[in-house]
C-alpha cells in the first residue's frame, strides 16, 4: 500500500500549515501502525520520543518538544504518479 505524510508546524497545539514537508513510500498491506510510524520518522529524519493517535484512516505524530506534527494517509492507487 502506498502512503503519504506530510509534516508541518503548529501554532496553540493545532497544525499551522506555515511550512510543510511532505513524502511517499510503500508498506505492506499488513503492516503495524508502529512499523508505519517508524518508517515515517527515519524519511523525515525525526528521532526522539512521540504521542501518536491511529484514526483508522489517518495516523497523527506528535514528537515530544517539538511544534510539529505528522499526518500519515494511505494514498489512493489511482491518484498516485511515479
Amino acid at each position: 500500500m502506498i502512503y503519504e505524510a506530510t509534516m508541518t508546524d503548529t501554532f496553540a497545539g493545532e497544525a499551522n500549515y506555515c511550512w510543510v514537508k511532505k513524502c511517499t513510500f510503500t508498506a505492506d498491506d499488513n503492516a503495524t501502525t508502529r512499523t508505519i510510524v517508524r518508517k515515517v520518522k527515519a524519511l523525515l529524519c525525526v528521532t526522539g520520543k512521540h504521542e501518536t493517535d491511529d484514526y483508522g484512516d489517518e495516523i497523527a505524530i506528535r514528537p515530544r518538544g517539538a511544534a510539529v506534527i505528522i499526518f500519515i494517509r494511505p494514498c489512493p492507487e489511482d491518484n498516485f504518479a511515479f
